[in-house]
């Protein structure tokens, strides 16, 4: 066994303890020397615990085997790990608040070191204009070399992801389960031409597990930690793409949000959530096409802020 699974199986026996992820990150970001390690098992895991977080728990031999078995179910579906200590880690994900102590990537792990993305999301009850205006900005952002980050919803997720497939371009579907297979299963096919087409599926729960009502809200923040900015095209007043709205703005990564381009709302969007993040949230409006080079240029500066 190697440094880096070892430290994926240790990931893995804390998140089956139930220990929380902020803790796990705490003690994978301890400065760390190989020579502390031996045997690579739950005797090192143990000695490392003491050293550095003495009050969590103790590891038993049972207690590694099952994170090992749970480690090879991973690596049998080609689930590849990133513990938050890994180089591989994108260290735009690593600085915002709460980033997971793992990540859990299926297909491109190339992808990775093509980012900061570009976070495209919105309203999964999305007008036919809403969806066309994100199959639009997606292809347009993948015609400029970015890859744009989505949660493969219905409506606004999907569009952007099959506009930048259109484009040729790579996208990342984040998802808010195991990566054993796509969500929801009536986006299974983009699902999977997304990893055909050289993308790839990132989560931070390993496979088995089921995608949780409660693990949607926190997925938004993974999205904007891929992410240099933020897009958001329709949106209800309370819904998931305001909660991921307020963590970009929170994160001080540029918010875009999508709002009607002249009086009366003309194409019927579903903009009550966006025109509120424009007013209240400080969002950049776009209306048109002629706001897409903006994007680029605001997220150019951001890409060098956060470099």
């Amino acid at each position: 066994m190697q440094l880096n699974e070892f430290f994926q199986v240790l990931t893995l026996a804390l998140m089956r303890a139930r220990v929380p992820s902020n803790r796990i990150a705490s003690l994978l970001r301890e400065p760390i020397e190989d020579d502390e390690f031996r045997n690579f098992n739950h005797v090192d895991a143990n000695s490392l615990l003491e050293r550095h977080s003495p009050s969590l728990l103790t590891l038993t031999g049972n207690d590694w085997e099952k994170a090992r078995e749970f480690h090879d179910k991973n690596i049998a579906v080609d689930v590849s790990m990133f513990c938050i200590n890994d180089p591989i880690y994108p260290k735009y994900l690593k600085v915002i608040k709460d980033a997971p102590p793992i990540l859990f990537v299926r297909g491109n792990k190339q992808i990775l070191s093509s980012l900061p993305g570009v976070a495209i999301v919105g309203a999964r009850e999305a007008t036919d204009a809403g969806k066309e205006i994100a199959r639009r900005i997606g292809k347009f952002m993948a015609e400029n070399d970015w890859v744009v980050v989505s949660g493969l919803a219905l409506g606004i997720d999907a569009a952007a992801h099959q506009g930048t497939l259109e484009a040729k371009g790579k996208t990342i579907a984040v998802l808010a389960g195991g990566l054993d297979k796509p969500n929801p299963a009536r986006n299974a096919e983009l699902g999977f031409n997304i990893l055909e087409m050289g993308g790839a599926w990132i989560s931070e729960h390993p496979v088995g597990v089921p995608p949780k009502k409660e693990n949607f809200v926190p997925r938004n923040r993974i999205q904007v930690g891929l992410s240099a900015g933020s897009i958001i095209v329709e949106a209800k007043i309370k819904s998931g793409s305001l909660t991921q709205a307020k963590f970009c703005v929170g994160q001080n990564r540029p918010l875009f949000a999508v709002v009607p381009h002249g009086e009366g709302n003309p194409l019927k969007l579903n903009s009550e959530g966006t025109v509120h993040m424009v007013k209240d949230l400080g969002a950049i409006p776009i209306s048109t096409r002629e706001d897409y080079p903006k994007i680029l240029s605001i997220l150019n500066n951001q890409k060098s802020v956060i470099s």
